[in-house]
């Protein structure tokens, strides 16, 4: 079980400055023509693991174009720990890739066509409600991921929503929770069903009043989740399964062409 952070995703934090906060994981959005390879070999050089998230912003809107897109990333950084496939799809804002869970199928298919050997986390599901998730493929992924915004830690409410994911038997992830909700961070990041939980975020500069950075009590909150954290292992890859092997075919036997038999 992991601490991390949400931040932006074009290296405007140095790595040593978000080492300081004792954070494991980094959390991004994988923007076009970044170039932020430096940026990443620098934090695993400094203990931390990158979670990019593959988003709107990342792939573009059409279906067609999404593995492409996808595996231009994947030859870009290849170092990446994990990748998170979508965002918040469940939901309706700004922030959110809002999709139907049929699109959302397409997406996650798409995911593992381009990246038959990564490590994929689900799109952080946002809306509270995980009888949503039930129509849903998970299968190419290996991990779902939640954000439990509006949720209190050590709560009935908040525990009954990781159950009910917890109920697809993927390792879960909270992607996102806001950073100033006390105990959250130490909550999470003990939580035996949680693996990985990435705080939102860093600094106001990415969204105003969610930041650590700017607040003294989001700041000691967070420090104190994260004293004493080991690196995080390396995610690992559900084994993609053999395909079966198929018999061989019988030799075809019967009038072929025009009147000729097979021997």
């Amino acid at each position: 079980m992991s601490v991390g952070l949400n931040v932006a995703g074009r290296a405007e934090y140095s790595p040593e400055e978000l080492a300081a906060t004792g954070a494991k994981w980094l959390r991004c959005v994988a923007y076009p023509f970044a170039g932020i390879r430096w940026w990443i070999d620098r934090c695993h050089d400094l203990d931390m693991k990158v979670l990019m998230v593959l988003a709107r912003e990342s792939i573009g809107d059409d279906p067609l174009m999404w593995a492409d897109n996808m595996r231009i990333f994947l030859v870009q950084y290849p170092v990446v720990d994990a990748w998170q496939v979508g965002n918040e799809s469940d939901h309706a804002s700004d922030s959110s890739w809002t999709l139907t869970q049929a699109q959302l199928n397409n997406l996650l298919i798409a995911a593992r066509v381009a990246m038959p050997h990564a490590y994929l986390v689900g799109p952080g599901l946002v809306s509270g409600q995980p009888p949503w998730a039930e129509p849903v493929n998970w299968s190419p992924v290996d991990a779902l991921a939640l954000h439990p915004y509006a949720k209190e830690p050590n709560t009935p409410e908040l525990d009954d929503l990781i159950d009910g994911y917890a109920a697809f038997g993927k390792p879960l992830w909270a992607t996102e929770f806001h950073s100033h909700t006390r105990g959250m961070a130490t909550y999470l990041g003990h939580h035996q069903r949680i693996a990985v939980a990435t705080a939102f975020c860093y600094s106001d500069g990415m969204v105003p009043g969610f930041g650590i950075k700017e607040d003294p009590g989001a700041w000691a909150d967070f420090l104190s989740a994260t004293a004493g954290q080991q690196p995080a292992p390396a995610p690992r890859p559900t084994p993609v399964p053999a395909p079966s092997p198929q018999p061989a075919p019988e030799p075809a036997t019967g009038w072929i062409g025009d009147g000729l038999k097979e021997a």
